[in-house]
């Protein structure tokens, strides 16, 4: 039987006649292939073959699998990038900020804290003010220096000493405060049992150093003592002796 194509009733963009011809018991037939149109885009057609009993789907879409993931319905991941958000630190100008507190720094600063007990100008000061100043000093504002039992012999220069000259009977006061009493030298004997009396003072009374009869004494007589509150010599009785005192 052969079938003629203008006899066959195809709807408009559901189905056609091809020119392929299969022969068959009952004579030739022509093959039929039909189309239809998807729901979702047009010009996408779901085929069907006759001759391998294959349907051949082509579509845009497909239904998705149980489970499967969608751009909506991700809890578990969104969860995980939310909480991995909340670890890593803010971007600075654009970079990861990098922690270097294992790693040796280079440090600009105009003025850094002190740490506890640190010196300052005021413990300076402070120190400072226990110094004596540079140079000759009295005793008492001077720095004492302790030298060591083995210490090399150490040169002192002597300076000049004083001296006062004695020719008349009565109270002489050489000095006063501090010093030392070197020496007496008796210039010309005394007289009628004229006597020295030598005090640390600066009267004559209070403690006495020495007293001397000019009378039956001669020449330098050596002292070399400390006296703390002054010198004063009196002149007693009869004629006095002619006597220089040196002191410093």
């Amino acid at each position: 039987m052969t079938i003629n194509n203008n006899f066959v009733a195809v709807p408009a963009q559901s189905k056609s006649l091809d020119t392929n011809t299969v022969t068959t018991a009952v004579g030739v037939v022509h093959r039929q292939v039909v189309s239809l149109a998807s729901s979702d885009t047009t010009g996408t057609y779901l085929g069907f073959n006759s001759d391998s009993a294959k349907v051949y789907l082509t579509n845009t879409s497909l239904p998705l699998p149980t489970g499967a993931s969608t751009s909506a319905l991700q809890t578990t991941g969104n969860s995980s990038l939310s909480s991995i958000d909340t670890k890593t630190p803010a971007l600075v100008t654009g970079r990861i900020p990098v922690d270097g507190s294992a790693v040796t720094q280079p440090i600009s600063a105009a003025s850094l804290p002190l740490p506890a007990g640190a010196a300052t100008q005021a413990t300076l000061s402070s120190i400072d003010a226990k110094l004596s100043a540079l140079g000759q000093n009295t005793m008492s504002a001077s720095t004492p220096v302790v030298l060591s039992s083995n210490h090399s012999d150490i040169s002192v220069k002597n300076k000049s000493s004083s001296f006062s000259n004695i020719t008349t009977t009565g109270t002489t006061t050489i000095k006063s405060g501090a010093g030392i009493f070197r020496r007496l030298v008796i210039n010309t004997k005394g007289v009628s049992s004229n006597t020295f009396t030598i005090y640390d003072n600066t009267a004559g009374s209070g403690t006495v150093i020495a007293t001397v009869d000019t009378v039956n004494s001669t020449g330098s007589l050596e002292y070399g003592l400390a006296f703390s509150t002054g010198l004063t010599i009196v002149s007693a009785s009869g004629t006095s002796a002619n006597a220089t005192v040196i002191y410093e």
